[in-house]
Parts: C-alpha cells; structure tokens; sequence
C-alpha cells in the first residue's frame, strides 16, 4: 500500500507481479475525479512511478530512483477506459534489478515538471510494513457471540512473523461526534498478540448486550485501531477508516 503524502490524493494499493514482472497500481480511489468522473485537473504535473532507493526517508524527492513508467492520468478517457488501474512498465517486463530492488526499497507516486521531481505523492513505507485487516474491515454481531478479528502484517508484501500488533478501543471523537460509541465497553481477552508463521494475529471480542445505549438508533458501534507495537502510534493519529475495524453490535 502506498500511502497519501497530500491531501489531493489517497492511498493506493499496488501488487508486484513475481511471474510476469510487473506492477499494477490501483489509482482507482485514489487520484481525484470531478463531478462528472473524469480525472480533475488540479494534478498538472506529469506522475511517474519509481522505486525509491533512498530507504531512510521515501517522502522526499530524491535522484536515487527506478522509474518504472508514467500515469497518463490527463489523457483524455484514461479514467474511463483504464478504471484507474495501471501496468508497469507499459511494454514488456521490469528489470532483473527492479524487481531485486521491490523487494526491499518502497514503491513511490512522483509529481515531475520535465525531469524535476517537484514532490512525492504517494509512498509505501521505508520499512515496507502494513498491517491489514485479513478478516472483514467491519462485523456485525449479536450480543453474547464472540467476534473474531484476523489482522495480517507484511513487510513488502512478504507476511512478518513474531510481529507484536496492539488492538484496542478507540471511539475516534473526530468521527463520531454524535451519539456515543463503544460503550458499555466490550473487554479483549489479549489487546497484544504476536503474528503467525503466515503473519496474522487474531483477536477475540466477547460481546454482551449495549441496551439502548444511542437511543433512537439500534445496537451499538464498536471502533477498534491497530498498530505495530514498534510504531508510536494514538488513537487520534489512527481513527481513519483504514486503520480501524468497527463492530456492529445489535441489541
């Protein structure tokens, strides 16, 4: 996943190709259409996508790039005929050495005027960690069962065992600003839990009846964060929608 570094886009998935050497980039969500789904303008600059090799800091533009191809992002119909998903490179397959260097350098978004590199736009982590829900992002439960959340850690794709992930309440006040959410609140029988041989951690909510906790509105709503044990991480810097899990508890 390669996250949003401005707030004219959002993150983008992409997957690494091992057979057929080359990346697909999902900008399906991410870059920004107008009210008519065309692709908006407000992106003047030409996007390149490259590997970045300056591994301490892969916000920055840098010199030390693979560039893997072009977004043709302002050709006219790209969105429409593309859906927003884009092969690198365009013809034929990526380098021996680029795909040596995918494996352990992030994947960058760069916004170019000419062959400068004015910002960064979208970057993977330096250290290629993600945690991603494995299991449903949001799960509704009636009261009493137990709800099973699986989180998958990976580092550049490649699942991270022995991982320590932090999974806790977190009723993100910037979000939700009306009736109150996570309460009563619902104990976790282990809020740590280290990663699997195939990097996942799973995480057991014992549920119990909210009552009419947001009166005129059914059941209860639950967020949960998740985090890297090693990463220093609040609640307030995590309450986005793809950082949390949300339990759906009925009454």
């Amino acid at each position: 996943m390669m996250r949003a570094l401005s707030d004219q886009v959002q993150d983008a998935p992409f997957y690494v190709d091992k057979i057929n050497k080359k990346v697909a980039v999902d900008f399906d969500n991410s870059l920004p259409i107008d009210e008519d789904g065309n692709m908006d303008t407000i992106l003047k600059n030409k996007l390149l996508v490259a590997v970045h090799l300056y591994k301490s800091d892969s916000t920055k533009c840098s010199d030390n790039l693979i560039k893997l191809g072009t977004v043709f992002n302002n050709d006219t119909n790209w969105y429409k005929t593309s859906a927003g998903v884009k092969s690198f490179p365009d013809q034929g397959s990526l380098s021996d050495d680029a795909m040596s260097k995918l494996a352990d350098h992030p994947l960058v978004v760069t916004e170019v005027n000419g062959s400068d590199c004015k910002r960064i736009l979208l970057a993977e982590a330096k250290d290629g960690l993600v945690v991603h829900p494995y299991s449903k992002w949001t799960l509704r439960e009636e009261p009493n069962e137990t709800a099973d959340v699986q989180l998958l850690v990976t580092t550049f794709g490649n699942p991270l065992q022995n991982a320590k992930i932090k999974f806790e309440p977190c009723n993100c006040e910037i979000i939700f600003n009306g009736p109150e959410v996570g309460l009563p609140p619902l104990p976790l029988e282990d809020p740590e839990i280290t990663t699997n041989i195939d990097g996942i951690a799973t995480f057991d909510i014992n549920t119990k009846d909210p009552k009419n906790n947001r009166s005129f509105i059914d059941g209860q709503l639950y967020p949960f964060f998740h985090s890297l044990e090693r990463k220093d991480e609040i609640c307030d810097s995590l309450c986005v929608p793809d950082l949390a899990v949300f339990l759906k508890l009925l009454n």
